[in-house]
């Protein structure tokens, strides 16, 4: 009987070790998604930042030009 009762628990812990486990994983990989998405974002945004700059420089020259 106390075998038996060894034996539950130890299932019982590999199962919350191996959710826990699990859990801590998809958190890792939602964070690495987030960061991926959140550079992708800050590149999007530095590329439009950098396509208005120079918009606005060609615009300054051919004002300059006219």
């Amino acid at each position: 009987m106390v075998l038996n009762s060894n034996y539950n628990q130890s299932i019982n812990k590999l199962y919350f070790n191996s959710k826990l486990v699990t859990i801590l994983i998809c958190q890792n990989l939602e964070n690495i998604l987030n960061n991926q998405l959140n550079q992708e974002y800050s590149t999007q945004a530095n590329e439009s930042i950098n396509y208005s700059h120079q918009n606005s420089s060609n615009h300054m020259v051919l004002t300059y030009l006219k």
